[in-house]
């Protein structure tokens, strides 16, 4: 193409050598820029733009056109996000919103009972409504940026420090020209914020598919993927009351007083209409977000109608009704896969299973269940693909550190329940011989806790080293494994010896499984001296399980 349009209208009048030679260098010049000229360096980028948000929205420019950038995150720019809504005025003025979340409250204070006393379900659209009021809390009542929210870590969260009046939540900002930020939270705050910790992440994580990473973050959504606009999330709670009469609800003290004399209940979709008044009419543009938010999907409800669809003003939403059904569908097949226990079921017993539900429609088949279930025994762990990635990658959902002081120190505990035989981590380092490990041990006098020795497949010794921080494979990364504190009479994991089969071969592993049920914010344990104990022969077996 570059030849004929050289001959034909650039140089025409040129040698064919000349001709030639211009494009050859047109094709060095082309590979030296695939190569080297689109490939940009995000730090470097820093070097030129001071301000970080600047960027980062120069940086998501350069990618929209096809360059390459490294050291950059793939999250979309929070910051061009809150400025785009601003500027379309979505966003409603500080003394509004603020009079919005306060009318939230009431509601917010009734699903914190309903969690919190157990025994009463909570349906999906209060459980996001309690999430987004958690938002407002740090972002309306205490002034922090979506940013903030969104990048706060569960591990800052578990490190909270207890003042007279509350706790004080410490956060540092990825740019290194931030200072750390100081937020302290009142009592009753620190209350609803853990209850959303302890009741609603946990749901988020368990109903989470196998390859979602939380990436530590506090908040996350209902994917248990990490909040991509909180923003967004918190108009969303605020929008529910904009049509209120806020001026027969609040006391004439404003937000500078705080006072609210009359709350609304928070899940009431009616709220702020008249009886007979038809509800505010909906924007053209509805996405699957809008439809979860009016139609959530549970397990016992039918899927909507089309009436119900259309008077709630969505249009064309055939393909939304569609993906509600496969939702409510996977939600009550993993529903059912739960109560077959560690067993394969048969189909008489899935069969029990469905009827006991008393569903109508929308029922997963028996041979779906069937299909679908999942062996915890040990030849199923060695092997599950998702247990080999975290290993690989050394994500594990449903854990994170907490500081304890001192003495304890550093330790991991829960961030969702596991049934007991869950897979928790693994004892991650260096697959040393015993004699190896011997020698560490004779060269250090000062202790070599982090020594974890064992029988590996056919008898032989090895010796697991952890001591060498960071590992070789993970310069960057604190693993779980070698945090997790001792107790002989309070411990709630066992190691376990397994052989995965990774792609380059079989690899010997030690895997902490749950040796009884824990709960969320128990701390994880285990009794060191199963080394002398447990791991002779084969290793410690599963019979446990079967107690």
């Amino acid at each position: 193409m570059l030849a004929t349009h050289l001959k034909r209208v650039c140089m025409k009048n040129n040698t064919p050598e000349e001709i030639h030679a211009e494009l050859k260098k047109a094709k060095e010049s082309q590979k030296r820029w695939s190569k080297g000229g689109r490939v940009w360096d995000y730090q470097d980028l820093r070097k030129i733009v001071k301000c970080e948000d600047s960027c980062r929205t120069l940086a998501h420019q350069l990618l929209s056109k096809g360059f390459l950038l490294k050291n950059y995150s793939a999250e979309t720019p929070e910051v061009t996000k809150e400025r785009d809504e601003e500027e379309l005025g979505k966003r409603e003025p500080a003394d509004k919103q603020w009079e919005m979340f306060q009318l939230a409250k009431s509601g917010a204070n009734t699903t914190y009972e309903k969690l919190t006393n157990g025994g009463e379900v909570v349906d999906k659209r209060k459980l996001t409504n309690f999430r987004h009021y958690c938002l407002g809390i740090l972002m309306i009542e205490h002034h922090q940026s979506s940013r903030m929210v969104m990048d706060l870590l569960v591990e800052e969260w578990n490190n909270r420090i207890p003042v007279s009046d509350g706790v004080t939540l410490l956060h540092m900002p990825k740019s290194t020209s931030e200072t750390q930020i100081s937020i302290t939270l009142t009592k009753e705050e620190e209350l609803l914020m853990d209850c959303y910790f302890s009741k609603i992440r946990p749901m988020y994580l368990k109903a989470s598919a196998e390859e979602t990473d939380d990436m530590g973050k506090f908040f996350l959504g209902e994917t248990g993927a990490p909040l991509k606009n909180a923003l967004a999330d918190l108009n969303r709670l605020c929008r529910q009351f904009k049509y209120t009469d806020t001026s027969s609800q609040m006391s004439k003290a404003g937000p500078s007083g705080k006072t609210v004399t009359s709350l609304q209940e928070l899940s009431d979709p009616s709220h702020g209409c008249q009886q007979n008044q038809r509800p505010a009419k909906r924007p053209a543009s509805m996405d699957w977000d809008d439809f979860l938010q009016e139609f959530p999907v549970t397990l016992q409800d039918n899927p909507p109608d089309k009436k119900k669809v259309l008077t709630a003003g969505f249009v064309d939403s055939r393909a939304y009704q569609d993906k509600w059904r496969r939702c409510q569908k996977m939600d009550r097949l993993k529903h059912l896969l739960s109560r077959t226990g560690r067993h394969k079921p048969t189909p008489a017993k899935v069969q029990q299973a469905i009827e006991r539900e008393r569903w109508n429609s929308n029922i997963p088949s028996i041979s779906a269940v069937l299909e679908a279930w999942v062996s915890q025994v040990k030849s199923a762990i060695e092997t599950d693909e998702s247990i080999i990635k975290c290993v690989l990658e050394q994500k594990w959902k449903g854990i994170d550190f907490k500081d304890f002081g001192e003495p304890k120190g550093k330790g991991v505990i829960a961030t969702m329940p596991f049934s007991k035989g869950a897979v928790i981590c693994d004892y991650h380092g260096k697959l040393i011989s015993e004699a190896e490990g011997k020698r560490m041990m004779e060269q250090h006098t000062g202790g070599m806790g982090y020594l974890l020795f064992f029988k590996a497949k056919g008898n032989v010794p090895m010796c697991i080293d952890a001591q060498t921080f960071p590992c070789e494979c993970h310069p960057r990364k604190d693993t779980f494994g070698r945090r997790i504190n001792h107790s002989g009479k309070q411990s709630n994991i066992k190691p376990v010896r397994f052989c995965l089969n990774f792609n380059d071969g079989p690899r010997e592993t030690v895997l902490f499984l749950a040796s009884k049920d824990i709960k969320v914010s128990e701390e994880l344990l285990w009794d060191y001296g199963v080394r002398r104990r447990s791991f002779r022969g084969e290793g410690l077996d599963l019979e446990w399980l079967d107690d």
